[in-house]
């Protein structure tokens, strides 16, 4: 077995995924931010002013509201990720392998 020689395989796609989910926790992150802030703070407030703690406020109001933004975020991230994987993968000579 040679040490580079015809049966060596590159295997970069574990290095790319670990960089790329570097890369895509802060959009996620920004924009399941801006979702979570879009929800109107009278929600909120009525909400703690009918007794619920922050907690349940943010479990049984916030969260309910705001998951089209969530999962929008989650989703616009995943499809980034698929993207961009491509991308790299191409540009790595198209190996495959972990």
């Amino acid at each position: 077995h040679e040490r580079l020689g015809d049966s060596y395989d590159q295997r970069n796609t574990l290095v790319v995924a670990i960089a790329l989910g570097f890369a895509l926790v802060p959009v996620i992150f920004s924009l399941a931010e801006d979702a979570l802030f879009s929800v109107p703070a009278s929600l909120a407030q009525g909400s703690l002013a009918l007794g619920a703690t922050q907690w349940q406020t943010m479990m049984r109001v916030l969260l309910p509201s705001a998951s089209a933004g969530i999962f929008s975020a989650l989703m616009i991230g995943l499809g980034r990720a698929v993207g961009e994987t491509m991308i790299v993968l191409m540009a790595t000579g198209n190996t495959p392998l972990l």
